[in-house]
């Protein structure tokens, strides 16, 4: 039995490794499905996972958020953030403000991405070639027509 997921609400978030991301809670919006190509030696292998940001601790958010040089959830908030957010009087921002909105997508991206080669690797989905990879990610969520043109 082959794994074949339809949705119109994939996105490619990273052309690089044909990173795709869906929310898979769209209410609440901190469950995602993530797919990518990662570079294994001189393969190409794929890597799944479903991230829940309700399973990370605030410490493990924290040590994502310094691997990708935010200092602090604050930090990446407010460096991402199009608007001005509020500051209370001691100086720290406003989480009550109502520009004070957090990306779990990009959060959760950051986890997939850091835990990929030793967590959510695919058994048996490796190729020689990236292209091949990709394709199969594309498959498999049901984005082929994406690369038709190619």
């Amino acid at each position: 039995m082959s794994l074949q997921i339809r949705s119109s609400k994939w996105i490619l978030t990273d052309d690089d490794c044909a990173q795709y991301v869906r929310n898979l809670d769209e209410f609440k919006g901190n469950v995602f499905e993530l797919w990518q190509v990662c570079g294994v030696l001189d393969m190409f292998a794929v890597a799944h996972a479903f991230i829940n940001i309700n399973d990370y601790s605030e410490d493990e958010i924290e040590d994502v958020l310094h691997y990708y040089s935010y200092e602090n959830l604050d930090d990446f908030v407010q460096e991402i953030s199009p608007a001005t957010i509020e500051r209370k009087a001691d100086g720290t921002l406003d989480r009550e403000s109502p520009n004070y909105i957090v990306e779990w997508q990009l959060i959760a991206e950051m986890l997939f991405e850091t835990e990929a080669l030793y967590r959510h690797l695919v058994p048996g989905k490796i190729w020689n070639e990236y292209e091949m990879a990709a394709a199969y990610i594309r498959k498999t969520i049901g984005q082929e027509e994406e690369n038709e043109e190619d």
